[in-house]
Parts: structure tokens; C-alpha cells; sequence
């Protein structure tokens, strides 16, 4: 007959061995239990970017026909106002008589300079943001250098940043951060030609 627990010392150790291994995978239990829920599966709506960018492109192109034709009738709405986040702005708000077209030009003035944001109201479903940010001698005409220059889509009431060199579209996990407006309905009731 074998004798498994001849030392006692052995039997204590595997004892112990025993109950430790219990005491680590009741904790990695407990551990897994309070983890935050993984995160959810990305947005599977999330729109093509060689599309969004396909949309823009065909808009912008008839936007500058539009422009440089001398019949057009538009009409400019500029305006001391202040951004969503409160921070004082200037805005100029240009809109196409038949209502075609409609965009608008924020500039934010920053203790370093400014954000100029301008908006392109694409469609009923897609506003494009472009936001320039300029170093205040860059502003002053004391210097100059290329603005930076930053791409952004709003569609559905989601903010989505368009990354050009990655030819990629994600979504922005924090709107209220970028001082953005995200609607053209806003813009235009707020700032817009008003009929009547």
C-alpha cells in the first residue's frame, strides 16, 4: 500500500497548495465580476468613409460653382454670439436664397490665437466641420504658417472625425468636448436669415 501523505509536512504544503489555488480563482471570479462590461461592439451603422468623403466632394464642387457664379443670390448673416460651451464667437452665416446651400464660419478667439470652425450643411443628415486652428501671431500678420486643420462629420446627431491620412471615419466618444455645434437646424434658427 502507497503512502501519500507520509511527511506531514508534505500534506500540509499540498493542503495549503490546495486552498491557495481555491483563494485565487475565487478572486479572479470576484475580479472578473466587478470589471467594467466589455465595451460595446463598434457602431455598426457607421457610415463608408471613401463615402462621406465621395458626398463632401460632390457637394463642395457644386458649393464653389455656386459661389463664383455671378446670379447667385445669397444672403450674409454676421453676428456676435457664443458657442455651445458658453465661449464668446463670431459668426458669419451665409445662405443661398433658394436654399440650397447654407454654411456657416465660427471663429473662437483663444488665448493662443483662435478656432475658426467652418460648417457645410451637406444634406438634411450630414454637417462637415472643418476646424482651423490659428497661433495668435499667426492672426496678428506678424507671422504665418500652414493652420491646422482638422475634418469632422456630424450625421444622425453622432460626431465623427475624418482622418485623411488613414482614409478612416470614427466616432467621437466626447461631442460636448469639441464646443461643437451639431446641428444645422440650430445654427440657422439661432444665426441664420430669418424669414419674415
Amino acid at each position: 500500500m502507497k503512502r501519500y501523505f507520509s511527511n506531514p509536512t508534505t500534506s500540509l504544503n499540498l493542503v495549503a497548495r490546495v486552498v491557495l489555488t481555491i483563494a485565487i480563482l475565487t478572486n479572479i471570479v470576484a475580479l472578473t465580476a466587478c470589471m467594467d462590461p466589455a465595451p460595446a461592439a463598434t457602431n455598426v451603422n457607421l457610415p463608408s468613409y471613401t463615402d462621406v468623403m465621395n458626398t463632401i466632394s460632390e457637394y463642395r464642387t457644386n458649393y464653389f460653382e455656386f459661389l463664383s457664379d455671378s446670379n447667385s443670390e445669397v444672403t450674409y448673416t454676421s453676428s456676435e454670439a457664443e458657442t455651445p460651451s458658453g465661449n464668446p464667437c463670431s459668426i458669419v452665416v451665409m445662405q443661398s436664397d433658394d436654399g440650397q446651400y447654407t454654411s456657416a464660419t465660427i471663429t473662437i478667439p483663444m488665448s493662443e490665437g483662435s478656432f475658426i470652425d467652418e460648417y457645410f450643411m451637406i444634406n438634411d443628415d450630414m454637417l462637415y466641420i472643418v476646424r482651423s486652428t490659428v497661433s495668435s501671431a499667426e492672426s496678428d500678420g506678424t507671422s504665418f504658417s500652414t493652420p491646422t486643420l482638422v475634418k469632422y462629420v456630424v450625421i444622425g446627431n453622432s460626431l465623427y472625425l475624418l482622418d485623411e491620412q488613414a482614409s478612416t471615419i470614427s466616432e467621437v466618444s466626447r461631442p460636448d468636448s469639441f464646443d461643437f455645434y451639431l446641428s444645422q437646424s440650430e445654427i440657422i434658427s439661432t444665426y441664420g436669415k430669418q424669414e419674415g
